[in-house]
């Protein structure tokens, strides 16, 4: 008799999954959403204190799409610094899904799911500022159904969608074209797309992992977007946001399915490792690992901590629909680069030397750092002291990894001038974590190629010889 029960009151919610599911898919509504929470007038205090953990990396931006409002919570204990970091916005946010900080430390980014573009507000008052993405509004011809977004080390925003695609788009919100295609590693309904902080084989830093929620699967891309193998392939079914732990393993908040559904952690190579589920949540969104090593995740109940024991250790937000968890400022450093020449002038054939130093002033890491150095025309390279490429194009990119503050690397290049000439150029710098941008170009380096010349005794010879060969002519002609 209790098996027969069982089953009719499994039966009965049937329809309400399946419209919970359908939602979800579309951001057409929050099902498991409650009334509004009260306190929605921002605090200027509040915001201070967020603004001051920001450097640090202290800060989460936690979207709520009841009041269509980001969060900010400390990423070690959870608990609310600034509820109103970007106050409640019903005008100009319908189902927001995932907030960060633009690479200039200046605007917060949302990506919006029914509205179809990422909205920009101001970090210092939250204040709306425009459509960053597209730049000229919604155009669903670029971004329909959209979900997570990331950054590129370059500053480009990356858009996941419905469409299987994931979109890039430059720094002032122009569209650049897929960055991942349709169907590319065998990419369906992509829901997240995060890049990965730190190296634990087989990941790499800078990788980037998407959740698809009709594969149900996390698959893994390289920077350029190229595919890999996939990280998971099971026990996972509708995978939304992807995270990563503090000893590299991957956090999926899986949305749904009676024995998956929870937050799962895997090893980086997809190896399970826990499912977290206490009995009285659901319908899984967001995740974070504190640095209590509890899990902050997100529901269509609230925002809720988790302990490893599937414990409800307590409810941070209630009554809210809860999305994405962002870290804000992770790493929390000071990039900056500088290029010296050690060798002013270069003779004929010869080759010269630059010396690129990057380095972090703190006060925390900064992961994921690239120098990018365009060498001139005529200035050929040869060969570099550090892990560095050149493309066709002549531009030398050296992925440093990561620098803990105070930290600094170097690298010497070697160039050969394929002509006379003076040669002049900078490098940039990048990376997560780097929260003041200002100092990221180095100042002019130059390097003198000198023309191949004749030495002046050969030219006096061949002068004079010259002048004996007219003179015998004149007089050859005077006979």
């Amino acid at each position: 008799m209790r098996w027969l029960l069982t089953t009719v009151l499994l039966l009965s919610a049937l329809p309400a999954l399946a419209q919970d599911v359908l939602s979800e898919r579309a951001g057409t509504g929050d099902t498991n959403a409650s009334a509004p929470a009260a306190t929605l007038t921002p605090d200027p205090a509040a915001r201070a204190v967020a603004l001051g953990g920001i450097p640090a990396g202290g800060v989460l931006l936690v979207v709520e799409s009841t009041n269509r409002r980001v969060m900010a919570l400390s990423s070690q204990t959870g608990d609310v610094i600034d509820p109103n970091f970007v106050p409640a916005n019903a005008a100009n946010l319908t189902t927001p899904i995932e907030a960060l900080i633009h690479s200039d430390g200046q605007r917060i980014l949302v990506s919006d799911q029914v509205r179809d573009v990422v909205q920009s507000f101001d970090i210092n008052t939250g204040a709306f500022l425009g459509t960053f993405a597209p730049a000229g509004g919604a155009n669903t011809a670029i971004l329909d159904n959209i979900r997570g977004i990331a950054l590129r080390p370059n500053g480009n925003l990356l858009v996941s969608q419905s469409s299987g695609t994931v979109q890039e788009f430059s720094t002032s919100g122009v569209h650049i074209g897929p960055f991942i295609a349709a169907g590319s590693g065998g990419l369906d309904d992509s829901f997240d797309v995060f890049r990965v902080r730190q190296s634990a084989a087989p990941l790499v830093a800078g990788d980037f992992l998407v959740s698809d929620i009709t594969l149900d699967d996390v698959l893994r891309y390289d920077a350029n977007g190229a595919p890999l193998p996939p990280v998971v392939t099971t026990g996972i079914d509708f995978p939304e946001q992807v995270e990563q732990a503090a000893n590299g393993n991957v956090l999926v908040a899986v949305f749904s399915g009676a024995s998956v559904e929870g937050v799962v952690e895997f090893t980086p190579s997809g190896a399970l490792v826990g499912r977290y589920d206490p009995a009285t949540l659901g319908g899984y969104r967001g995740a974070f690992e504190l640095g209590n090593g509890n899990i902050l995740t997100t529901t269509g109940t609230g925002v809720h901590e988790i302990s490893r024991a599937n414990a409800l250790v307590r409810t941070v937000v209630p009554g809210v629909s809860g999305r994405f968890i962002h870290p804000a400022g992770a790493g929390g450093g000071d990039l900056s680069i500088t290029k010296v020449a050690q060798t002013a002038q270069v003779s004929p054939g010869g080759t010269g030397t630059f010396t690129l130093t990057a380095s972090n002033a703190g006060p925390g890491a900064v992961s994921d750092v690239v120098v990018t150095d365009p060498l001139p025309s005529g200035l050929v390279f040869v060969s570099a002291s550090c892990n560095g490429t050149v493309n066709a194009a002549g531009v030398f990119t050296w992925n440093v990894g990561t620098l803990a503050a105070g930290q600094s690397a170097s690298c010497t290049l070697t160039v050969r001038p394929a002509f006379g000439g003076s040669f002049a150029n900078v490098a940039t710098i990048s990376g997560t974590g780097d929260t003041t941008p200002g100092n990221n170009t180095s100042g002019v380096a130059t390097l003198n190629g000198v023309v191949a010349q004749v030495p002046a005794g050969t030219v006096l010879g061949w002068l004079l010889l010259g002048l004996l060969f007219a003179s015998a002519g004149w007089i050859t002609l005077r006979r």
